[in-house]
């Protein structure tokens, strides 16, 4: 598990400059993700080094796209530049502060040459609309599997939405070649699965990956946003990952010893209940014992109402949607689990001021809490003699 941890999540991405992916036109990428081709983000700082199947394109220099790109509040336009987008604290390409900017001591008054042109509402709670007509959900340009049956030359994930609301469900993976991986994306890495439906997920061999639920998705200006989990404004995401906070159900199939390694991870922050566990026709647990074998991992609390405030991620309608982790809300080694901190020894959230792991595994004793709780919260699981072992995750 300590390989996979390494390769895909073991440092929390944390608030940085939206970047340009740089060789995928109209994908952008922000902290420790990776983009499509595999590299790291151009603007990426203090990640793991192997976090990506790929290093940072040394030949790009990393540059702050125009402010269209924001993941606190869902964007509006900016009213003298048509299709460039903004939230929060941003500064539209024509200078002004961003329509829907939070009032002072929020955003202070000079923190754009021009003062905003547009009103925004007294309260501060509904931003201004969008010049563009009212957003509408993204409709799915090809229907994904349903019920299908599970195809026995692959491991299926059978991906249940069990919200009373729709969910855009993100994936990515990587498989392993020679000295190194290649990017390997299901479903071209996301796709909408509506309120109790199900998609099934063909899978290869050795697949190292993660799925994460992205939530309060709309399309505006030919962008699809969402208010958790979004990836750059792409409806299928095609090898960018999310931008936490969002609850992630991780798995890597046939890893050492032929075992699958699975857990969820509130590393990256929680935004709705998650569950993952084998199908039982599928697998065998000759191989491991004990509570962690071929059992189901999960977080079925609803962290969103015990989230810290100093962690909550509100949407423009003040309404908590979810729950950072403390290195996404405060940056420092400490919480990240990084520099002088990057081991297990020197890593126990026991030591940092506040033990906001604590809170999230008295909640969610079966989920993966920060960087070092892997002994506590990874499960084993392998396929069955000749099959290949299957898997469900469960959505609220």
């Amino acid at each position: 598990m300590k390989s996979f941890i390494a390769l895909l999540i073991i440092t929390s991405i944390c608030a940085q400059s939206f970047q340009p992916c740089p060789s995928s036109s109209g994908i952008f990428c922000n902290g420790c993700q990776c983009c499509p081709d595999g590299t790291l983000c151009p603007g990426a700082k203090n990640c793991a080094p192997s976090l990506c199947p790929k290093q940072q394109n040394t030949d790009v220099t990393p540059k702050p796209v125009d402010p269209v790109i924001i993941s606190s509040n869902l964007p509006v336009e900016c009213p003298l530049n048509k299709n460039k987008f903004c939230s929060g604290c941003q500064c539209c390409p024509d200078g002004s502060l961003c329509p829907n900017a939070p009032l002072a001591p929020q955003c202070s008054d000079t923190a754009c040459p021009k003062p905003r042109t547009n009103n925004i509402s007294p309260n501060n709670t509904v931003p201004v609309q969008p010049v563009n007509p009212k957003p509408t959900e993204p409709s799915l340009p090809s229907t994904p599997p349903s019920n299908d049956p599970l195809d026995g030359n692959y491991h299926n994930i059978i991906i249940h939405n069990k919200c009373d609301k729709n969910i855009w469900p993100g994936i990515f993976g990587v498989v392993p070649k020679p000295g190194g991986s290649d990017p390997f994306v299901p479903m071209n890495g996301g796709w909408l699965l509506p309120a109790g439906q199900t998609s099934t997920v063909k899978i290869v061999k050795n697949w190292s990956g993660r799925i994460w639920p992205r939530t309060g998705c709309v399309t505006s200006g030919g962008r699809t946003w969402c208010e958790t989990g979004d990836c750059g404004g792409a409806f299928e995401c095609k090898g960018a990952t999310g931008i936490p906070p969002a609850s992630l159900a991780e798995i890597t199939f046939d890893g050492a010893g032929t075992l699958d390694f699975y857990d969820i991870s509130l590393v990256d922050g929680y935004n709705i209940a998650i569950a993952m566990y084998p199908l039982e026709n599928s697998i065998t647990k000759v191989k491991c014992s004990g509570e962690y074998c071929c059992a189901e991992a999960g977080c079925d609390s609803d962290l969103n109402a015990i989230c810290p405030k100093e962690l909550r991620k509100l949407n423009s309608g003040g309404t908590v949607v979810a729950c950072k982790s403390a290195c996404e809300a405060f940056a420092t080694d400490t919480y990240c689990c990084a520099g002088a901190h990057d081991r297990p020894e020197t890593c126990k959230s026991t030591d940092w001021p506040v033990n906001y792991p604590a809170i999230f595994k008295k909640a969610c004793p079966k989920a993966y809490s920060y960087a070092y709780d892997d002994h506590t919260s990874t499960y084993t699981c392998a396929s069955a003699p000749n099959k290949l072992s299957n898997y469900v995750v469960e959505f609220c």
